[in-house]
């Protein structure tokens, strides 16, 4: 069975400090361990980069549940592509929020986000967004598990 994935990009009506994006990853994870949709949410600089994964008929309603959000808006969906295999099997909802990025995760964060928003951008936005999850997720819990070895 494919596997839909839908990117989107939109902007915060307010600013999202890390605590309330744990709350909303911690929310997501709740529900899509049990739809079996997975996925990485990040905020960086007043914009939220979310990719979901899973079942057409569970993420489509989905994302259309996240869209009347009203804590985002000028939402903008950059691909909905159906695949065979997930990107993010083992992600039930990653939350990245720029405070937990080094200063050149967050200047590079930066630059692919403008180039994620600009209109006239390439196809190449969806391997973009998901390569920039993909590296930032990495990078983070790596620096998170270096300080717990350190601390103990």
């Amino acid at each position: 069975m494919n596997i839909c994935q839908i990117v989107y990009l939109s902007r915060a009506t307010a600013y999202v400090d890390k605590t309330e994006l744990m709350s909303i990853t911690l929310e997501a994870v709740e529900n899509n361990a049990k739809s079996r949709v997975t996925g990485a949410l990040l905020f960086c600089n007043g914009l939220f980069l979310q990719i979901l994964e899973g079942h057409p008929e569970t993420v489509d309603p989905l994302y259309e549940k996240i869209a009347r959000d009203a804590r985002h808006t000028d939402i903008q969906i950059i691909s909905r592509t159906e695949q065979t295999e997930r990107r993010f099997p083992d992600w039930k909802m990653a939350g990245i929020h720029e405070s937990s990025m080094t200063p050149a995760q967050l200047d590079e964060t930066n630059r692919a986000l403008n180039r994620l928003n600009d209109p006239g951008a390439s196809g190449q936005l969806t391997t973009d967004a998901v390569t920039l999850l993909v590296e930032l997720r990495a990078a983070i819990a790596e620096k998170s598990d270096t300080n717990r070895k350190e601390a103990a």
